[in-house]
């Protein structure tokens, strides 16, 4: 893994960085701060409790005397109230705040400025998801404040709303696989009503792109959080946590594909696949309360990211039991992927293809036929376990993905019967 390739992360340290490979017990460095004391043993059966520090970096835009606030889950933060622990500043642009928290627990937050109203945001105004760390040890969490909402709305304040959807975005996870990327989990809005309830996953391939526009340059509220949240809410689609996996640009084909289509490019999905089963999907279980097993779990992606979901979850003996496949990318490498499913053996995975018919040439719909009649030559039935439709003058663009994301949901995530 080459280490200069990575994207830019907006926080940083071991504990945004290490997250995953202190989860299976291989930590790698340490970032441990100066500020770090001796743990708290807490009685029997209680997680030890370690400081975290956590500096922030403002951006130019904060008034001197600005007092900012980290808004979280728990009483120490305000239980989301938009106030909670107040950080002290310790330099120009710089605060810091310390708190103590449960070793093994995902530590989660927001930055105000005393209220929702003054929250930061993504650098053009866009929302920012949750941060979250997953505390290991004592250690220090750096993040970057972009810009503030108000501000940088301040000519048009009514445009902007505040991220209402529960999305937490982990940056810069690393990988024994792939090179490190962003993950972003969305929980449904049932999800604190009752903690005994699991739910279903689905891991949502570009997931920056598909939650909040390409790498991230567009709001997150409009789209796929906000979706979900109101199909949950009525009763259209069975509430399901999605993981949203971002793809490195200089990654993704790479990641995508196990044959060669262009001559001399690299393949990784057996290494995408391994970072999946191997380190993101139990961490998840671990840390979410998830249907762990292979009927509650779903993949989808769009182009290149629906043609590698539909390799890992039409395996007869993998991890996904539900597939969304979102114009994919049919027909590379002479569409492989439609000549393995003609002698492949059924899986029982129910799955979604769609197409546009505005996408290209033939090889688009065309192969897009051609792997639906592969499919129903293996046994799945439309209306059944398969989902096959034609979009009328669709194009290969998120926004048309988007607009039929719905659609898919309702498909593979149906309302419980009971």
């Amino acid at each position: 893994m080459n280490p200069s390739m990575h994207r830019p992360r907006r926080c940083q340290g071991s504990l945004c960085a290490l997250w995953l490979t202190a989860a299976l017990g291989s930590l790698v460095g340490s970032s441990v701060s100066a500020q770090t004391e001796e743990a708290h043993v807490p009685p029997d059966g209680a997680s030890e409790l370690v400081p975290v520090v956590i500096t922030i970096e403002a951006p130019a835009s904060t008034e001197m005397y600005t007092k900012l606030w980290i808004t979280g889950d728990g009483e120490q933060l305000g239980s989301w109230n938009g106030r909670g622990l107040l950080a002290s500043p310790v330099g120009p642009y710089t605060y810091q705040a310390t708190i103590e928290w449960p070793i093994g627990e995902i530590l989660s937050f927001s930055v105000t400025r005393g209220s929702w109203d003054e929250v930061e945001c993504r650098w053009k105004g866009q929302a920012m998801p949750k941060h979250a760390f997953h505390v290991t040890r004592a250690d220090t969490a750096n993040v970057v404040v972009e810009q503030w909402c108000d501000v940088a709305f301040a000519d048009e304040p009514s445009t902007f709303e505040p991220l209402s959807s529960d999305i937490r975005v982990y940056s810069g996870v690393e990988s024994q696989y792939v090179w490190s990327r962003d993950v972003l989990v969305y929980l449904p809005p049932t999800y604190h009503d009752d903690t005994d309830a699991r739910f279903p996953v689905l891991y949502l391939n570009d997931g920056w792109s598909m939650f909040a526009g390409v790498d991230g340059d567009a709001s997150v509220q409009p789209l796929l959080g906000a979706m979900l949240d109101d199909l949950i809410r009525r009763g259209e689609v069975e509430p399901l946590i999605v993981v949203g996996v971002a793809a490195p640009p200089n990654a993704r084909m790479m990641d995508y594909t196990w044959v060669q289509h262009f001559e001399g490019t690299r393949t990784n999905a057996d290494g995408y696949h391994r970072f999946l089963a191997e380190e993101l999907k139990p961490f998840i279980d671990q840390h979410y309360r998830t249907l762990p097993d292979r009927e509650h779990t779903g993949i989808a992606g769009a182009s290149l990211g629906g043609l590698v979901s539909l390799h890992f979850g039409l395996q007869p003996d993998g991890e996904f039991g539900r597939v969304a496949a979102m114009s994919p990318s049919v027909w590379w490498a002479d569409e492989t992927m439609t000549q393995w499913t003609r002698t492949a053996e059924k899986s029982n995975t129910k799955v979604w293809l769609d197409m546009g018919t505005n996408e290209g040439n033939d090889r688009a719909i065309g192969g897009a036929r051609r792997l639906r009649d592969a499919l129903q030559e293996r046994g799945w039935e439309v209306g059944e376990d398969l989902s096959y439709l034609e979009v009328e003058g669709g194009v290969h663009t998120r926004d048309a993905f988007l607009a039929r994301f719905d659609e898919v949901a309702r498909f593979l995530y149906p309302p419980s019967p009971n």
